[in-house]
């Protein structure tokens, strides 16, 4: 059955010497891999980086897990070209975030509307400090959406995050401590919008702190290694030119 698509590249990869697997967030399908053939004359390949815009339609063939692509098309949109070595590096870590998270999906949810509001985001960029703050947004988000919602009791004066029981507790934990300050500013966080994040003055100490929060958190709930290593040398280089 022919079926149409429109949606999100989170990964493509060489399958062979004239084809590559696509793998796309979909709209109405959620993640799907595809299997698209390369024409010399139109190699789109070419022009197809992480969260680029796809459309196009395929062979629809159930219980199969890669489906033949029948055609493929890039939606352009005008990304800042004084930023656009940025964007592409903050667009391929968030979509091997979402990769990750949605290869072992743990519930019935759908991304999409996520990733719609992060390419949106993205294709306006227009300053180095949004493009620092994109990923922070992007990774709350997706944890507000999982439901991953940490419980804040705010009553001890030390107050430390137990990875085993995914909340805030007043017996300390060897994982993770939190004093009270940043469990606060974690809480605000959680329910910030992405102009507000963008206003945000934080050190650098204070970004891989969020970061190794989030990773810490991540790795609990997903059960497999997840690492912000490349995300947090990554902000480490855009500090130098905010």
């Amino acid at each position: 059955m022919i079926t149409e698509f429109e949606g999100f590249l989170l990964r493509k990869c060489k399958y062979s010497d004239n084809s590559i697997i696509l793998n796309v967030y979909t709209k109405n399908f959620g993640l799907i891999s595809l299997l698209h053939r390369i024409k010399k004359k139109k190699n789109i390949g070419v022009y197809l980086f992480p969260l680029s815009k796809v459309n196009g339609s395929f062979y629809y063939k159930p219980k199969n897990e890669i489906f033949n692509a029948i055609t493929v098309e890039l939606e352009f949109e005008k990304v800042s070209y004084e930023l656009i070595y940025e964007v592409k590096i903050v667009a391929q870590l968030i979509a091997a975030l979402f990769y990750n998270v949605c290869i072992y999906p743990l519930k019935d949810f759908n991304l999409y509307g996520l990733i719609n509001k992060i390419y949106e985001i993205i294709c306006t960029t227009r300053s180095f400090s949004e493009i620092k703050y994109i990923y922070i947004w992007a990774l709350k988000e997706l944890i507000t959406i999982l439901g991953f919602k940490p419980i804040n009791n705010f009553d001890s004066e030390n107050i430390f995050f137990d990875i085993e029981k995914a909340q805030f507790v007043k017996t300390q934990c060897s994982n993770l401590v939190l004093d009270n300050e940043f469990s606060e500013f974690l809480s605000r966080l959680l329910n910030m919008s992405f102009e507000e994040i963008n206003k945000l003055k934080l050190t650098k100490d204070f970004e891989e702190k969020i970061l190794t929060f989030f990773e810490k958190y991540l790795i609990y709930h997903l059960h497999r290694n997840i690492s912000f290593k490349n995300v947090k040398e990554y902000l480490n280089l855009i500090e130098q030119f905010c």
